[in-house]
């Protein structure tokens, strides 16, 4: 069965052709769509019309036709979550959510890797941002990172959207963002 929805909300983030849009606060207020009609920004308020659908466990909007009706919309307030409760829990998906932890696993390959607040691992992907690539994800490093939660290969993943949302504890530049 094809279902067709117009919906309204906030992007909360831009990567590429797949985006995030989020309507309030809590959970399954966000979602994703891919292929968007027009150019979109972080902070656009916009109506969507879109077929759902479900593309490898990711439930997003195809097809979608967006009108802007405002640029420079507040976001949302990320959900503070469990690094657990991200990894396993899909009514947080396509949320701007946040989690701090250690990090557990330099590296699960392909830009990803694992962080932990000792509740259970959850993985960071680098669709956005890429902290791998600054040196610093370190066994036992302390992060708090942000970004919509994003499904793919398997499990669910926080997608930070730039280095502001990927920061570091303990930094000793004061020149970086997370000094």
């Amino acid at each position: 069965t094809v279902t067709t929805v117009v919906t309204n909300g906030v992007i909360t983030g831009v990567f590429g052709n797949l985006v995030s849009m989020q309507d309030g606060q809590g959970p399954y207020s966000g979602i994703w769509m891919y292929g968007p009609n027009v150019p979109v920004s972080v902070g656009d308020q916009v109506e969507v019309t879109g077929t759902v659908s479900e593309y490898f466990g990711l439930t997003q909007l195809t097809g979608v036709s967006i009108v802007i009706t405002a640029q420079g919309a507040d976001l949302p307030t990320a959900e503070t979550l469990t690094t657990a409760t991200v990894a396993s829990d899909e009514q947080w998906e396509g949320v701007l959510v946040q989690v701090t932890g250690d990090v557990s696993t330099e590296s699960f390959g392909f830009g990803e890797w694992g962080m932990d607040d000792t509740s259970g691992e959850c993985v960071i992907d680098d669709r956005g941002y890429d902290a791998i690539g600054t040196g610093n994800v370190t066994l036992g490093s302390t992060w708090q990172v942000t970004g919509p939660l994003d499904y793919s290969y398997g499990a669910f993943k926080i997608q930070p959207r730039s280095e502001a949302d990927a920061l570091l504890y303990g930094c000793t530049n004061s020149s970086a963002t997370n000094y």
